[in-house]
């Protein structure tokens, strides 16, 4: 009986270190890399209210865009991710892109109305 004890605790220890490193791998991992990213416009216009990002290397979670305390999910295409700004108005917002637990601060512009054009 002693024996499977003394056994058993060896068995628990070993899972545990496995346990660990695999956590240590997994998520400092995506902690510990530093993502770029590149908006591609800054300014949007409210006709076509969506915002792209470059962001490399490519995470392995769906980075999420933050916008008045609101969570806007990005999708990817074409090596580039794409958030729709549909429901907000012409402003400047401060923005905050969250990716693998990394922020990222942002100020987008929304234009939106007309331009005068000078006639004469």
């Amino acid at each position: 009986m002693i024996k499977w004890l003394e056994n058993n605790k060896t068995l628990k220890k070993e899972t545990k270190i496995i346990q660990d490193d695999f956590y240590k791998k997994f998520f400092q991992s995506e902690t510990l890399t530093k993502y770029e990213v590149k908006p591609t416009k800054l300014e949007i216009s409210i006709k076509k209210p969506e915002i792209n990002f470059q962001i490399t290397p490519k995470p392995n979670q769906s980075p999420v865009l933050i916008i008045n305390k609101k969570q806007i999910q990005l999708d990817y295409s074409k090596n580039t991710w794409n958030a729709n700004l549909k429901k907000l108005k012409a402003n400047k917002y401060a923005a905050i892109l969250n990716i693998a637990h990394q922020e990222h601060k942002i100020s987008i512009t929304i234009k939106g109305g007309f331009t005068e054009e000078k006639l004469f």
